[in-house]
């Protein structure tokens, strides 16, 4: 058996609930952990010797859950979530906005075939932008994303109408907020509907016209399963 399927094979066992094997691999890549943070905070990290490393650790043990053979190597996808963790604690301590979960990140890392960080970060973080100017946090796309599939699909068609309407996207853009009036004048939905569901349509027609397939296959993860 190969190196690679041999650690395939290892972490299938963890992930199937072998401790043992879980505690193995976690000691194998403690200097990695701390080679990622190292790198990540422009200074020498030992083992166990701070909060970054200890979240990262933790980043790392749910990128062994995470990890699907078929859709990357798993130092790239552990990296991605530790870099993820280590911006949400930095953050926290500045009071800025909360990035995308692990979870949520390992899955569009995963399903998408990304292994370039850097790209999937730039394209997360324009989005996070735009949605900041619309008051808009990543959070509240959860909390107001809605739960019957009826409503999800009637809102993907007027967003989708919405993002080629060059009047409605101009007095959006001009306000930062739904243009409720001038939309209820073209379309067929209610003022209540659009008060609340604001984020997720504007979170839609913001996906779109970013052009970005990540971005909008983002979107599209927060709907009704």
């Amino acid at each position: 058996m190969s190196d690679s399927n041999q650690l395939v094979s290892r972490i299938e066992r963890a992930q199937g609930g072998a401790q043992d094997e879980r505690e193995k691999l976690l000691q194998e890549y403690l200097s990695f952990v701390a080679a990622t943070v190292s790198e990540f905070t422009g200074r020498y990290v030992t083992i166990g010797d701070s909060e970054e490393f200890t979240v990262s650790l933790l980043s790392m043990n749910r990128a062994i859950d995470a990890y699907d053979p078929d859709k990357g190597s798993l130092v790239s996808l552990a990296r991605l979530m530790i870099r993820n963790r280590l911006i949400d604690l930095k953050r926290k301590e500045s009071g800025q906005i909360q990035p995308i979960d692990d979870e949520m990140l390992a899955r569009i890392c995963t399903d998408r075939n990304l292994e370039d960080e850097s790209i999937l970060k730039l394209e997360i973080g324009t989005y996070e932008k735009s949605l900041l100017e619309y008051g808009i946090e990543f959070e509240e796309l959860v909390d107001n994303s809605p739960r019957h599939r009826d409503t999800v699909q009637r809102l993907k068609r007027l967003a989708e109408q919405l993002s080629e309407d060059e009047s409605i996207l101009r007095e959006m853009m001009r306000l930062k907020a739904l243009p409720i009036r001038l939309i209820r004048k073209h379309y067929d939905v209610s003022a209540k509907v659009l008060r609340n569901h604001r984020a997720y349509i504007i979170a839609l027609v913001l996906a779109r016209r970013s052009g970005s397939e990540t971005i909008q296959y983002y979107v599209r993860t927060k709907e009704v399963e």
